[in-house]
């Protein structure tokens, strides 16, 4: 057949295909398969590579100012980053190939479309990106962009805090012109002095500004920011978020810290404990200081506490009971690190060839004895860790260590429910529908993490059996889930709910009976946010729904979702629904839309939200001027706060419920 006889059929196709693709992005979802036709079976076939082409352009601008939140005065040399989808083209262009275009609706049941013809050799979205800064009026503009939907990020140079999620999208038509005002927080500082008990200053001590992390139960603290006393005990820690904070000092025991002991009877060596602000060398007599934005607070002085220094000594070993030695283009290392609310400064020793290990002048507290080993050089290396607890108050410790491989975790996936039509996640090239699951180990943030802490060598696929692995772990972790149009409902092992439970592993542990529940059975919620007259919410505003349950609060919960509210000024922005939906092609019936595709089908309004996919449940609905610095799903305090104000609503699976949320109180 010749490539002109070919145009009109594969043009006809492709108009279905890009209409398809529309629906799928908004309303009806449809899957798209190309297999490439060439005389072999078509699991055997590879998808032609795409030429790398350059960014598209276009006519489209986009003026963004950055101004201070409390004045409006400009912010110049802020670093803005624009990153948009521009959509993918049905056009012809020049070096197309001949394939099979197959379009499949629901699964089992073609759309009764089958074109051989010529199909461009990419089919792809593009992304454009950008990035600039501000002049002396705050204000920079991206040019030459096409139409798309944009995301628009800024990074202050110093003194304001960088926001922490993205703006709300920027919707360019062809030819437009949009400007997009993003306002910052001042920062502020900590101001003070560290002295030892005689009121002399403290030279050079690591002094850290402490914030709990907003994770379940009482979270771990962790830095943001820290500095070094001068030669007048003075400190200054800035760039700081308003917010509690704690501030503690710490120097590394050295000979000019520690005093020797005067008799025998006083064997013991004597040096500065870390301390926490306002003298104490316990977290829990600490006090927290507030920092205000645009503020700086001072008069946080106070002195170390002197405290006995201890010793701890021991043998390393190898996962073979071999000593722990360097191997060629490897390493092998010990450290001594605090455990608990915060772990501060880390002390190393160094390994003797018989791997015997010695570390000195260690102030009281409880620590973690840590072993690492790396065989070879670079990231692919062969990695072994271990880690053992012990506590010092004084005295010298024995202790050995021996390095492992790593835990494994391993089980199955089930589904419950059936997709909706359309929506299988990932087709195959043999045709078989599969859905696209991942399965991540990731750091449980209030858990242990001392060095050697590994959370594989990456995210686990499931197998066509329903079956993962996940190996090399150790550390507090817990288990993360990306299951393409499904729902993470729950994990069980043994039987046993163990959703959002951490597992605290030491690295010799298999555990083999872990089942990842994955659902369809879900309902949406479409809602809408006003102030107290009625009007749409104005500002940009943040919509948190959560479980009436706060033992469903916990990190990661897929029980927590957040959103944003849809402005008048960003409905503005979007494109005639009828444009975006594209005309019916010569020839096609709309189908009608099935119950599933309905409930996630949303009009988009001045004020209003909508949360597809949520888990069948009773939940609180609540708004907010503002992201969780934290994240929601495990800021436990947050959600506290929110808690008193919100709206409660029941999601039913297959249901579409509707709720009115008050817009979040006046900032005072």
């Amino acid at each position: 057949m010749s490539r002109n006889g070919t145009l009109p059929a594969a043009r006809t196709a492709m108009h279905q295909c890009s209409t398809l693709l529309s629906l799928l992005r908004l309303v009806v979802p449809a899957a798209c398969v190309l297999l490439v036709s060439s005389g072999v079976p078509a699991a055997q076939q590879a998808i032609p590579t795409p030429n790398q082409a350059p960014p598209p352009t276009g006519t489209g601008r986009v003026t963004v100012r950055v101004v201070a939140a409390d004045t409006g005065a400009p912010i110049k040399r802020a670093r803005v980053m624009l990153m948009g989808m521009v959509a993918p083209s049905p056009r012809l262009p020049q070096g197309s190939v001949t394939a099979t275009l197959s379009l499949e609706v629901s699964p089992g049941q073609p759309g009764g479309v089958s074109t051989q013809g010529a199909v461009p050799a990419a089919i792809a979205s593009a992304t454009v990106r950008q990035e600039g800064e501000t002049d002396e009026t705050g204000v920079y503009t991206f040019t030459q962009l096409p139409a798309a939907i944009y995301s628009v990020n800024v990074m202050p140079q110093g003194g304001f805090v960088r926001p922490s999620g993205s703006q709300e999208p920027v919707r360019l038509g062809d030819g437009d012109t949009q400007t997009v005002t993003i306002r910052l927080t001042r920062t502020g500082a900590i101001v003070g002095r560290v002295t030892d008990e005689s009121g002399d200053p403290v030279v050079r001590a690591q002094v850290r500004a402490l914030r709990r992390d907003a994770s379940s139960g009482r979270g771990r603290l962790s830095m943001t920011a820290s500095a070094s006393t001068d030669d007048l005990g003075h400190f200054r820690l800035f760039d700081l978020q308003p917010g509690e904070y704690y501030v503690s000092a710490e120097v590394m025991s050295s000979m000019s810290s520690v005093m020797q002991p005067t008799s025998p009877e006083s064997a013991a060596k004597v040096g500065f404990a870390p301390t926490y602000y306002a003298g104490s060398a316990s977290l829990d007599a600490a006090r927290s200081v507030k920092v205000r934005s645009g503020e700086d607070t001072g008069g946080v002085e106070f002195a170390l506490v002197r405290a006995p220094l201890g010793t701890v000594s021991g043998m390393a070993f190898d996962s073979q009971g071999n000593p722990l030695v360097s191997a060629a283009g490897g390493g092998a290392s010990v450290q001594l690190t605090p455990r608990g609310d915060f772990y501060g400064m880390s002390r190393g020793g160094t390994v003797q060839k018989d791997g015997r290990f010695t570390i000195g002048n260690v102030p009281p507290g409880d620590y973690y004895v840590s072993a690492n080993l790396f065989r070879g050089p670079g990231r692919d290396a062969y990695r072994e860790g271990g880690f053992v607890p012990v506590s010092v108050n004084g005295d010298d410790v024995t202790v050995d260590v021996r390095t492992n491989t790593g835990a494994t975790m391993s089980g199955t996936v089930v589904f419950e429910g059936q997709p909706p039509a359309g929506r299988t996640g990932v087709m195959l090239l043999s045709g078989t529908p599969a859905p696209r699951v991942s399965i991540f180990a990731r750091p449980h943030l209030g858990g242990m993490q001392p060095p050697g802490t590994n959370f594989g060598p990456g995210p686990a696929t499931v197998r066509e059996d329903n079956t993962f692995e996940l190996a090399g772990l150790r550390g507090s972790i817990t288990l993360s889930v990306t299951a393409g149009m499904a729902v993470f409902k729950a994990l069980l092992r043994g039987g046993e709910d163990v959703t959002g439970k951490p597992f605290e592993l030491k690295g010799t542990e298999q555990i083999d009976d872990l089942v990842v529940v994955l659902t369809h059975d879900t309902g949406a919620l479409e809602g809408t946010v006003a102030d107290a007259q009625g009007r749409p919410s104005a500002e940009r505003t943040f919509v948190v729904i959560f479980p009436d349950d706060p033992t469903r609060w916990f990190e990661g919960s897929p029980f927590v979702r957040t959103t944003a509210v849809v402005s008048e000024a960003n409905l503005q922005q979007r494109p005639p629904r009828s444009a975006s939906l594209g005309s019916p092609a010569p020839g096609v019936s709309p189908r009608p839309l099935t119950p599933a595709q309905e409930m996630l089908r949303w009009t988009p309004v001045a004020g209003g939200f909508f949360l597809p996919r949520l888990l069948p449940g009773r939940y609180l609905v609540a708004t907010s001027d503002g992201p969780s610095a934290g994240g929601w799903s495990f800021d436990r305090e947050a959600l506290e706060k929110l808690k008193a104000r919100a709206v409660r609503v029941t999601v039913n699976p297959g249901e579409k419920s509707k709720v009115q949320v008050p817009a979040p109180p006046a900032a005072k």
